[in-house]
Formats: structure tokens, C-alpha cells, sequence
């Protein structure tokens, strides 16, 4: 309770502050302006791959791990911070791993045409349907929308590409096996 009445009673620029507010700057040591001037540096690095469509993901990296790192140094002391290594770190590290996130996630949706499109919601299905994989007649009640024509075409692709395998199941009554088709990397 102490600290939110410290909040309340500081007031930079007095008793005027509502009309003439004057924002306190908050020094960084030289260590912290040596973690953003790295983290500045890995971003343009990141920026530079052409070959990531989620490359423009990294520009404000460095801006939004300062101002993490501002709220930090606040969160420690609230009427003299300091942004130090430890909140720089502390704010770089949690940005780039949100950014990491994001972009791994954006990679299933972010696509070049209707083909491609197509592509990733079936690779999405097969991999959202764990370790034992998604039978052949489940893929086609789910994808019933798409031709045959192109729905062999994305499992080909999927399957030399190396992202799903192909596998028989034989069934525990009796019938014939049944074609799966599971994520490489979900595959035991």
C-alpha cells in the first residue's frame, strides 16, 4: 500500500504537474545501452533475411525491449529508477522470445496464394491432430471442400516435402488398414 501511495504522491514538477507536466528521464547505465546496441544489431541482422516473410516482425524489437526494460526499473524503485543490465536483459529477453513466438506462429498462416493456402489448413488439420495422426477418411470428411485432384496434389507436396508421413494402421477388428497421416516431427 506504501508503494502505491509513493506512486501517488510523486509528481515531478510539483504541484503543476497537471498543467505543466515534466516527465522524469530515466538514466541507463552503459552495460544496458551495450545489451540494446546487441539486440539493435541481431534485429537488422533478422531484418535482412529475405527469405522470412516475417522478418518486418524484428523492427521494433529494440523499442519495445527499452520500454519493458523502463518498466522494470520502475517496478523496482519507482521515485529514482535506473534502467540497468539486469532490466535490459530482463526486457530484450522477453520480447525476443514473444517476437520468436509470433513469427513461428505466423509461418502456418502467412501464405502465397489460395494453393499454398490450402497447403498450410491441411498441414495445420494433420498436425492438429497430435501423435496418432489424421486417417484418410477423417482428412477427406474435413476437406470435402477441396477436389481430389488438389487434395492428392497437397498431400503430395506435404509428404515429399518431409513435413507429414504417410503410414498404415492396421484396424483391431476386422477391416482393411487404414492410411494415417501424421507430422514428421510428431512421429515416434
Amino acid at each position: 500500500m506504501t508503494a502505491a501511495q509513493a506512486w501517488f504522491d510523486f509528481q515531478p514538477g510539483g504541484n503543476l504537474a497537471s498543467e505543466n507536466p515534466q516527465p522524469l528521464r530515466v538514466p541507463t547505465t552503459a552495460e544496458a545501452a551495450e545489451v540494446f546496441r546487441q539486440v539493435e544489431a541481431d534485429c537488422r541482422q533478422r531484418q535482412q533475411n529475405k527469405n522470412d516473410d516475417c522478418a518486418t516482425m524484428w523492427t521494433r524489437v529494440e523499442e519495445k525491449s527499452r520500454t519493458l526494460a523502463l518498466l522494470y526499473a520502475c517496478s523496482r524503485d519507482g521515485i529514482t529508477p535506473v534502467i540497468d543490465e539486469d532490466a535490459a536483459t530482463w526486457g530484450s529477453t522477453l520480447v525476443e522470445h514473444l517476437t520468436l513466438q509470433l513469427t513461428h506462429k505466423s509461418q502456418g498462416w502467412i501464405t502465397r496464394g489460395q494453393h499454398d493456402a490450402a497447403i498450410k489448413e491441411v498441414y495445420r488439420a494433420i498436425e492438429g491432430s497430435g501423435e496418432k495422426g489424421m486417417s484418410k477418411n477423417q482428412l477427406l470428411r474435413k476437406f470435402q471442400h477441396i477436389r481430389r485432384q488438389e487434395r492428392d496434389d497437397i498431400l503430395s507436396v506435404l509428404i515429399e516435402s518431409g513435413r507429414v508421413l504417410e503410414a498404415t494402421q492396421e484396424q483391431n477388428l476386422k477391416g482393411r488398414p487404414s492410411t494415417v497421416y501424421i507430422v514428421s516431427r510428431m512421429a515416434k
